[in-house]
């Protein structure tokens, strides 16, 4: 799955990325004593998907909102990073399955 822009992700999903962001920075800072304070994006994002890899491995489901695009080429958002679609499913299910949570 290929992950896309911010820009699809609602405002509670863009202050999850936020704090999650804020805390990979301030690791980064406190781990290097201040050397690496203002580390790359890709360090940041690299940085949380091994996080999620080690959720995941512990059957943790990691809170990681993402608007992706699947193999099949449909696009959609998620919450958690185990909520992908199935060939089976569209993405008019996966809208339901969102208005259905309040948004």
């Amino acid at each position: 799955m290929l992950r896309m822009g911010e820009e699809e992700l609602t405002d509670d999903q863009m202050e999850q990325l936020d704090d999650l962001e804020n805390a990979v920075r301030e690791l980064f800072s406190i781990m290097s004593k201040d050397e690496y304070n203002d580390p790359q994006r890709e360090d940041i994002y690299g940085l949380l998907e091994d996080a999620q890899t080690i959720l995941e491995k512990r059957n943790i489901r990691a809170y990681f909102p993402s608007h992706i695009e699947d193999a099949q080429g449909r696009s959609y958002t998620i919450d958690f990073t185990d909520e992908e679609l199935s060939d089976e499913k569209s993405l008019e299910d996966n809208k339901k399955k969102q208005k259905s949570k309040g948004r």
